[in-house]
């Protein structure tokens, strides 16, 4: 394992950024992908209500509309379509909100959040 000495370097470092995963409930598969760290900040900072409270609902959103994306790693949802997604099933909804945050080690710091 090669140490990285410099912000060139550390920026140079390639990981896979994007994951198949099969979705059961729809018989098919999507593709997800890893969250900027500025996406990750975007989302916590525009999901939180007033007090400081998390708007759930909001979450899912954001999160499906970064983190859901083609082969080409563009993403599919957007302000314009996120809503018709609400119309489906809420179960595979959770699975992929799920994965995502497994995908990105999300789920500890969302967890306390939600707690708190």
């Amino acid at each position: 394992m090669k140490v990285l000495n410099s912000l060139e370097d550390i920026l140079a470092v390639k990981k896979k950024d994007t994951k198949v995963i099969a979705v059961p409930d729809w018989d098919n598969h999507i593709t997800i992908r890893k969250l900027s760290a500025g996406a990750v900040i975007d989302l916590e900072s525009e999901c939180a209500d007033k007090d400081g409270e998390l708007d759930n609902k909001k979450w899912v959103k954001l999160l499906l509309m970064h983190g859901v994306v083609n082969e080409d790693g563009d993403p599919i949802f957007n302000l314009d379509n996120i809503d018709k997604v609400f119309e489906l099933s809420a179960g595979p909804l959770q699975y992929i909100s799920d994965q995502i945050l497994k995908f990105n080690n999300l789920n500890e710091s969302t967890d306390k959040k939600a707690k708190n």
